[in-house]
This record gives C-alpha cells, structure tokens and sequence, in this order.
C-alpha cells in the first residue's frame, strides 16, 4: 500500500495545516518489492530463518494441497525466451504477441476447414501476464491467459471486407478490462470454504504491488546494490524512484494495440485469398459484426457460427502450441533471468 502524499494527486489527496515552528514530525514513505526477502528483511526482529509463522505455514499448506487438487503443475513444454506484454513495443522480438499471432495460426484449426485460409482476431486484453523463459504448467496457462472465450466464425467472407476489420476495431476506444473470477477459469475451486474468495477486479499489468512500513523516530534505511537489476521504479509527488526500498532500473514500457490478428492457410505463391473464413473470439464478436456492417457488409447473428467446439478456448491454444513447439529439454527446462533482461535466445 502506498502512503498519502502531502499534496493532492490524481488518486488521493490530504490538507494539512502549515507551520512555521520548528517540529520534530518527519514525513517519508517507502515502497517495497512484494516478495518474501523483502518482507524478512523488514520484519521486526526477524531475518529468514525466524520469518515463518504457524499461521503462514498453515496458509502455504492449503495453497500447496489447493493446487494438487488442481493439478496446476502439469508441465505442457519449455518456453525458449522470454516474452513481455508491453516491454517491447508491439512485434518486436521478445514481445509476446508476435507469439500469439504464430500459435493462434497454429493450433486454432478446425480439420474440415483447415485448407481455406482464415484470418483469426482476438483482443489482446485476454492476455493479462508476460511469459517468462522456463516451464510452462498448467497453473502458467492461467496466469497469462485466463479467460475462456471461444472462438466463432463467419465463413467465406470477402477478403477485401476482411482485412479490413483488425484496422477498424484498433481505432476504436480501448475497451475497459474485465472482472475475474471463478466462473472466467477452466476449473472448479475445490475447496469450499474458498468460494467467493478469489474474485476481484482484475487491473492493468503494473507490478505496483506496494506496502507501508513506519519505523521508529522516523528512521528510514534504504538497501542500496551496485548491481541494479530490472524492476518497478515508483513515481510520485516527491521523485522518480526516491521512495523505493530496493533501487531499480525501469522496465520499458510500450503501449499495444487493443486486438491483433493471426493469418493462416494464406496462398503459397504470395496472393492474397478471394474469401476467408473470418474467425473471432466470442467475447468481441459484436464488435466484429458491428465493423462488419460499417464496412458495407449484410451480417447478421445469424452466420455467425462456433469455428472450433466451446471447450476450446484462449486458454487452450497456448498449451496446445506448448505441445507442439516446446518440448524441447522437458522435464529440466532451462530457467530465464526474467522481465527486463535480454533474455531472448532460443
């Protein structure tokens, strides 16, 4: 959590009253890395060894027994790099949609069709994690690609109409980002006593992960590292990073288009197709019919049919592809550095 600025900002404010006298009162925050170092480094009379408590044991062992039950740590493949959702702008190596476009085109196949070349559309706000160089289980698949939106179609639709559509939809505002809950994911909770626990607003990637600490007579000691490694760099009122606990240098950031698109079974020799069969995610699939219509085009609901069964959704292409493309060294994948680094070598 983060500590109240003394002047108004866009997201809280406080008025406090001015002196002029001299006070012994010291205002100062500091924003920590949310990760159990960090917390046993801070915690009062505690390094690591004394840092567990019976309760937090307690908690590991449900958590631990919870994803046995979901049988979470299914290993699918070895991803080969690292791929981040806005650390490289879009389509650069290491950015994780070119990805996406290449296992959309390879796994999202309905046999009876896979010869008429299709163009596959999705928002790209279905994806809500990077993917980090290393195992990639059951439990990843839901991290960075949650939802279960399945994929419709509308069948031999001029290629001239067609292409046309990705180009509109990115004009368009960006759409606000759904709730998670257990309702959006490809299992049942089962536990019970968890029910209704795990929903929540789901918010933009930040790694803005913070908490508070006070420390008495206002004393505030900072770790300072001659090696700085990637990371959250905080700004606010006060400074750019002058809050941090543990000083790092600041991932990029890049903004992305709101919905990408994936070409397959395209002509050899390099033309483009007369029709397409234009395929969808559910979730945008107004969207896609109301472009459709501004475009000239007279479609309607009613063509508008399931490309692949309902079982197969966003969360299953990339496991799918995982099966395909990175079985290479399983089970002992080989582990990247993580975001930030150049960790792109296959």
């Amino acid at each position: 959590m983060k500590a109240i600025p003394l002047t108004s900002t866009s997201t809280a404010s406080v008025s406090l009253a001015t002196s002029t006298s001299a006070s012994s009162i010291l205002y100062a925050r500091r924003y920590l890395d949310w990760n159990r170092l960090t917390f046993a480094y801070h915690a009062v009379g505690s390094q690591d060894h004394t840092f567990d408590t019976s309760k937090g044991l307690a908690v590991t062992a449900n958590i631990t027994a919870t994803r046995k039950a979901l049988n979470l740590t299914r290993l699918y493949g070895c991803v080969p790099e690292t791929y981040c959702q806005s650390c490289k702008p879009f389509g650069a190596p290491g950015n994780i949609f070119p990805l996406l476009q290449t296992a959309l085109a390879a796994t999202v196949i309905n046999q009876s069709r896979a010869n008429i070349p299709r163009l596959i559309l999705i928002n790209t706000g279905s994806i809500r994690f990077d993917l980090v160089k290393g195992p990639f289980t059951y439990d990843d698949s839901f991290v960075v690609s949650p939802f279960t939106d399945a994929f419709q179609f509308i069948p031999n639709v001029p290629y001239s109409i067609a292409e046309q559509v990705l180009g509109v939809l990115n004009s368009a505002p960006a759409d606000k980002k759904r709730d998670l809950s257990s309702s959006d994911f490809a299992f049942q909770v089962p536990n019970p006593s968890l029910l209704g626990q795990d929903t929540c607003r789901d918010p933009a990637i930040s790694r803005n992960h913070l908490t508070a600490r006070s420390y008495p007579a206002g004393r505030i000691h900072r770790r300072q590292s001659t090696a700085l490694t990637p990371g959250y760099v905080t700004t606010d009122d006060f400074g750019v990073g002058t809050g941090d606990d543990t000083v790092h240098t600041a991932i990029p950031y890049y903004s992305q288009p709101g919905n990408l698109q994936a070409n397959a079974s395209f002509p050899t020799n390099g033309t483009n197709p007369n029709t397409v069969d234009l395929i969808f995610l559910d979730y945008i699939a107004g969207d896609v019919l109301r472009v459709l219509t501004g475009l000239g085009a007279k479609y309607t609901k009613a063509d508008i049919g399931y490309y692949l069964p309902t079982s197969f959704t966003t969360n299953s292409y990339l496991p799918a592809y995982a099966k395909l493309a990175w079985q290479a060294n399983l089970p002992n994948c080989s582990v990247g550095l993580g975001m930030g680094y150049n960790d792109t070598s296959g």
